[in-house]
């Protein structure tokens, strides 16, 4: 007894070391008086089957203690009387006083135990029966079936009639397993061990399973073993061997029973057993290789059929999909599979996953009958060719269903004649290196060709960026083409406490007052921890929080507008897929949730379970990607913007708010631009809108007189050089400021025209060539003026000095030299705005591309996006984007997708003025941009005009001044004198106006280009001012300031409107003067 209480003593020692326990404590309990002092640190929890429970020390004896309370107890078997029983079947005559789930008794069972009398003995199962008989509570599925549906009610709570239908009492003669044990009939041979041993299940099919023996002596009648125990009471021994042991225990001949029949080794022991008629298929599997499932001779059992080493065999149904592939955590996103398949093809265990709650072998998809609880395996019915045929599995029924598509030609013959792998007769769509089998002719369209080898797989544009990785790279060509917004999901874990927002470690004077600390969930959790939190005090915006940020802070009520996507924690049933082996512990006395090891503790999953039942960690909610598959992760939450919401051709995508109507496409459905917030238009606002038309009406209106009036008095042989020069390249300027006003009402045109369903058709127009032609228009329009202004300012400073009439006529010389100027200015003005969109030179100019077609790209992807992405498909990384060019990248993105039912991607260029909507040149640059060198080569070039016009003009004014004074002496008169004053300030006048508004028209926009360019302000929004208000305001002021025509006009009709309303105020005056005339006399 010392030796025995020392051995007792030394295994609680090393199990509260260790922190481990098997299976020395049982499922049996009685209560004990909880009033014992017990020691500092004798107690502990730990997993016991599963299961958290208090384990604790007391004088080398080993208790538990009830959940939440002092009560300890201890364990005691029981086993029930006359009753055959496994530990299923173990019953309890007490309880913990607080457990009215049973917990501690029946662990992970409790959430079925359903309760019973206070007092009365019970199991734990779902089934518990109050016997009317004998007054005891029993349970588990062997004493279910002693009493289920037994016409009559053998339990006081009626729980054993519950549910019961007529066919359930149909044929319902006892089965007796044993003394005390019977079963329905109708559960005999269903493939369920009901009885010890199996008795139910070895008379089945005309036939009674086990093997014969003979006997060692002669003359002796031969002996039946049944069939559960022939693996441990017959073996064959190797001949080649002394025989030692001639016979086993039943004395049998052991060599007899090998003799010319099959064999195989046995998985527990590795001796080789008999095959025979009546030990295959069998319930409880023999040999290691399975071979004793294959060649049925009960037909009730062999419902599939294969080729097994090359020979047609039936197959058990007791070995189909008995393996399922080892599910990984879903970070992984990827299956292991580890399968013992019996079949030459795998179709025994050919099966899939419907569902995250089902496993169900394929042939039993669209079959017409839900084998699955919650009828996934009949959901997705859609690809079904329209030949029929009979399946492998179920094949002796003989009942045909239609084909799936994806069993034909996959190498596995799915149909009993083996139809669905018959070559030649299918429809097929044709592509340049494969052929694509479909239901019908009609569904052909163009795909997305995977680079993977041989034999080429594809993609349909439908499925195409879906998450799903159907081809080698399909989600890395995905993430190159389209990004994924990154956001901080996870939050700074220290010392056991999660530091949420803004509330991180190392800032406690700033933060002391702002946060505070709290837990979630806010439940009591047996043995295990919760999330402790440390997070601002007051609510907080939770638009731009993610992830577990998000689920901590929504979730305790510091999110402004914002649910919790969390309900409760994880329960019993939990994440079937996410977690091979699970630990559970008891929430609050009412539900079991699933905890892990921590430090020697236990702390709560904190996992997201999803509406498709996978599992998914809190930093993978609300985090802009839909890792649930079913988008249940991202559905309650108020940080994302839904893109696709309405729509069946793409999936739906979540980007984050600050994404929204930020000029960028992100959505496929364009949902994140057109919008009623966005309000995108050609040009956007009500005050932009009438500045375009009225600037441009006046630019074109006045220009037009300026143009009619020089070209009419222009005379070739009565002018002088000077003279028609200047009046050449004022009908140049008025021609440039022309075309600049006709950009302007073309725009204005065109915004209204669209209006607000321009955001939708935004791209198309940008790529168009009626943009193409507006932005050269404008361009040669404002670069022909600019040149014209700056060689009339050089002329005019010329002519003052020599004067611009003379005794010099016009001659042929002359006029050659100036019709080269004029040309020059005009080739020069032509060059800079067709140079841009010259297709040799695509690539100094062109950023990006429309690609319409494939949902493969966004909005105008730039050079880079789209050269990675083809880097990115074809295998080419270490590449740089930059050395491709645009014909180079053209082929690349080409070859990804198939081109023979117009769909396939068609890619068009965005031209140099199709950046913006409204197609102006690209003066706001940076340095990614290709067309940067260009711009600030014409912004140099613009500014060195300005500063030559702006010189040009203080030189006139300057001489002028000097000649003033001679001016007055020749004057002879004061009359003459005041005419010359009046003049030379009406000079000074115009060249100030002609410096000031060229000065407020370029100067701004080349100071905002350079800040644009060197990424100190973003000025893309700025764009429609710049192109409709600043630079084109120059059309309307050049007419008035470089010829006196409209003045002239203006002033001769308000002279004469100012004379008629005189005219009208005398004649007035006149006639009230001789009315009080009149008045008088009377």
């Amino acid at each position: 007894s010392t030796l025995c209480r020392t051995s007792k003593k030394l295994y609680t020692i090393f199990f509260l070391k260790t922190g481990f326990i098997t299976s020395i404590i049982s499922d049996i309990f009685t209560t004990k008086d909880g009033n014992i002092d017990l020691p500092p640190g004798s107690c502990r929890f730990l997993a016991t089957s599963s299961i958290v429970r208090e384990v604790c020390v007391y004088n080398a004896t080993l208790y538990l203690r009830c959940p939440f309370s002092n009560v300890l107890y201890q364990r005691k078997v029981y086993r029930s009387v006359g009753i055959e029983t496994t530990g299923e079947d173990d019953w309890f005559d007490m309880r913990c006083p607080n457990d009215p789930y049973y917990y501690q008794a029946c662990g992970e069972l409790s959430f079925k135990t359903v309760s019973v009398a206070p007092g009365s003995k019970f199991l734990c199962s779902a089934f518990v029966c109050l016997d009317k008989s004998d007054g005891i509570s029993y349970s588990g599925r062997r004493a279910m079936e002693r009493v289920r549906c037994r016409n009559g009610e053998q339990c006081s709570n009626g729980i054993d009639e519950l549910g019961c239908k007529e066919e359930d009492y149909e044929d319902n003669t006892d089965f007796k397993c044993s003394l005390n044990r019977r079963i329905s009939s109708n559960k005999v041979c269903d493939g369920v061990c009901q009885c010890y041993f199996c008795a139910d299940e070895l008379p089945c099919g005309n036939l009674t399973y086990g093997s014969i023996c003979k006997k060692r002596k002669k003359n002796t009648t031969n002996v039946w073993i049944p069939s559960y125990n022939v693996p441990t009471s017959i073996k064959c021994l190797d001949s080649n061997k002394k025989k030692k042991r001639m016979f086993d225990k039943n004395g049998c001949r052991v060599a007899d029973n090998c003799e010319g029949i099959p064999t195989c080794l046995t998985e527990n022991d590795g001796n080789k057993r008999p095959l025979t008629n009546y030990t295959r298929c069998f319930p409880r599997i023999m040999c290691a290789n399975k071979m004793d499932q294959t060649n049925c001779t009960d037909e009730t059992r062999a419902p599939l059929i294969c080729n097994v080493n090359s020979y047609p065999t039936t197959v058990s149904r007791f070995v189909i999909c008995n393996k399922r592939p080892e599910v990984r955590r879903l970070e992984t996103d990827r299956e292991s599979f580890s399968r013992v398949t019996i079949c030459d093809d795998g179709l025994d265990n050919n099966c899939v996953y419907p569902s995250p709650l089902c496993y169900t072998h394929k042939h039993n998809l669209c079959n017409g009958v839900p084998d699955c609880t919650d009828k996934s395996d009949e959901a997705d019915c859609g690809n079904l060719m329209i030949e029929s045929c009979i399946r492998k599995l179920g094949f002796r029924h003989g009942l045909t269903h239609r084909i799936p598509l994806s069993f034909v030609n996959d190498g596995v013959e799915d149909c009993v004649d083996g139809l669905d792998e018959k070559q030649g007769i299918w429809p097929v769509c044709t592509y340049p290196s494969f052929d694509r089998i479909v239901t019908d002719n009609s569904s052909c369209e163009d795909v997305y060709i995977c680079n993977n080898g041989q034999p080429p797989g594809f993609v349909l544009f439908g499925e195409l960026c879906d998450m799903v990785e159907s081809c080698t790279n399909e989600n890395a060509v995905c993430t190159a083409a389209q990004g994924r917004p990154t956001v901080l999901t996870r939050t700074v874990h220290v010392h056991g406490v999660f530091h949420v927002h803004k509330c991180l470690p190392g800032l406690q004077d700033l933060v002391r007052n702002i946060c505070h600390k709290t837990r979630f969930p806010q439940v009591n959790i047996l043995g295990a921890e919760t999330n402790q939190l440390e997070l601002p005090w007051k609510q907080v915006s939770c638009r731009h929080v993610y992830g577990e940020s998000y689920v901590f802070l929504a979730c305790t009520g510091r999110c402004r507008d914002a649910a919790c996507p969390v309900a409760s924690p994880l329960n019993y049933s939990s994440c079937p897929l996410e977690f091979q082996k699970k630990t559970y512990s008891l929430v609050d006395n009412d539900y079991l949730t699933l905890v892990q090891p921590y430090h020697q503790h236990f702390r709560i999953l904190n996992y997201f379970s999803c509406a498709n039942h996978r599992c998914i960690p809190y930093e993978k909610v609300c985090d802009l990607v839909n890792d649930c598959g079913d988008g249940s992760d991202e559905k309650d939450c108020n940080n994302s913007f839904v893109c696709n919401r309405n729509s069946t051709n793409f999936v739906p995508e979540f980007i984050p708010w600050s994404a929204v109507c930020d000029g960028r496409i992100d959505c496929m459905d364009l949902s994140d631009e057109c919008n009623e917030w966005c309000n995108r238009q050609v040009i956007t606002g009500l005050l932009l809108k009438l500045s375009c038309f009225v600037i441009g009406s006046l630019a074109t209106l006045f220009n037009l007189f300026i143009i009619k009036k020089n070209a009419m008095t222009i005379k070739f042989r009565r002018e002088a050089p000077l003279s028609l020069l200047n009046k050449l390249l004022v009908v140049l300027i008025g021609v440039g400021d022309l075309l600049v006003g006709s950009y302007l009402l073309a725009i204005a045109i065109v915004d209204q025209n669209f209006g607000s369903d321009f955001c939708p058709k935004k791209q198309a127009w940008q790529v168009s060539t009626y943009c193409k032609v507006l932005g050269v228009i404008s361009t040669i329009g404002s670069q022909l003026s600019l040149f014209s202004m700056t060689i009339l300012s050089l002329v005019r400073v010329f002519g003052i000095r020599r004067g611009l009439s003379g005794k010099v006529y016009l001659n042929s010389k002359n006029f050659s030299c100036i019709c080269i100027i004029v040309m020059l200015l005009i080739t020069s003005s032509v060059l800079l705005a067709v140079v841009p969109i010259w297709e040799y030179f695509e690539d100094n100019f062109v950023g990006s591309a429309y690609i319409s077609g494939p949902p493969l790209f966004k909005g105008l992807p730039d050079k880079d996006t789209v050269a990675t992405t083809a880097l990115q498909y074809h295998g080419r990384t270490r590449l740089s984007a930059e050395s491709l060019s645009w014909k180079r990248i053209e082929d690349l993105i080409t070859s990804m997708f198939s081109y023979k039912y117009g769909g396939g991607a068609n890619i068009t260029k965005v031209s140099f003025y199709g950046d913006d909507p409204v197609c102006l040149f690209k003066y706001f640059v940076t340095s990614r941009d290709p067309q940067t060198t260009f711009t600030w080569c014409v912004l140099c070039v613009n500014f060195t005009a300005f500063t030559v016009i702006s010189f040009a003009y203080i030189a006139i004014n300057i001489v002028s001044r000097r000649t003033m004074g001679s001016e007055r002496s020749n004057a002879g008169t004061q009359d003459c004198m005041g005419a010359v004053k009046r003049r030379n300030k009406r000079l000074q006048r115009k060249i100030s106006l002609i410096i000031a508004t060229d000065f407020l028209c370029w100067m701004p926009f080349i100071i905002i280009s350079f800040l644009h360019s060197v990424e100190i302000i973003d000025a893309t929004e700025w764009y429609g001012i710049f192109s409709i208000v600043i630079l084109p305001i120059n059309s309307v002021i050049n007419p008035i300031l470089y010829d006196d025509y409209l003045v002239k006009r203006a002033e001769n009709f308000f002279r004469i409107v100012s004379k008629r309303a005189g005219t009208f105020s005398i004649s007035h005056e006149n006639l009230r003067s001789s009315e009080k005339k009149t008045e008088t006399k009377l």
